[in-house]
């Protein structure tokens, strides 16, 4: 079964590019995937002396995601690629956002299971998203 609206979830890891792939094998022609990355930055409104650092990194980080975007075009001409960011507190709420904004059909990401014996299997992030969303969500473990 293939999806016309993917959501990626990228972290530019050296896994990354394995998650696109699957990702890109799951949609249709003429479908369209959207990257998600999540921001973590530092808390400028406590310190005010970071706002330029947050600045910087969130400017760096776009312009990553348009090369990716870009990188991929290129590669599969038949998919419409496109990004979303998000500073949210929240990695599972942000993807929820996306995904409903996007009437997603297929979340594609990784996992790194690092979250304790709990959840040895699924990160906590990933399970977060499968109780947050409701599309199927795809999970790598890496």
């Amino acid at each position: 079964m293939n999806y016309k609206n993917i959501l990626c979830p990228v972290d530019f890891t050296e896994d990354m590019e394995s998650i696109i792939e699957i990702a890109i094998s799951q949609c249709i022609p003429n479908g369209k995937i959207t990257f998600f990355n999540y921001l973590e930055t530092i808390d400028y409104e406590k310190e005010s002396i970071n706002f330029e650092k947050d600045t910087e990194f969130i400017t760096s980080r776009k312009e990553e995601m348009e090369a990716l975007v870009l990188q991929y075009k290129s590669k599969n001409p038949n998919i419409t690629f496109k990004y979303e960011m998000t500073l949210d507190n929240n990695i599972s709420e942000g993807i929820k956002h996306v995904s409903v904004l996007h009437n997603i059909d297929l979340i594609v990401m990784a996992t790194h299971g690092r979250s304790g014996i709990k959840k040895l299997f699924m990160g906590s992030v990933a399970e977060e998203v499968i109780e947050a969303v409701n599309c199927p969500v795809l999970i790598k473990k890496i």
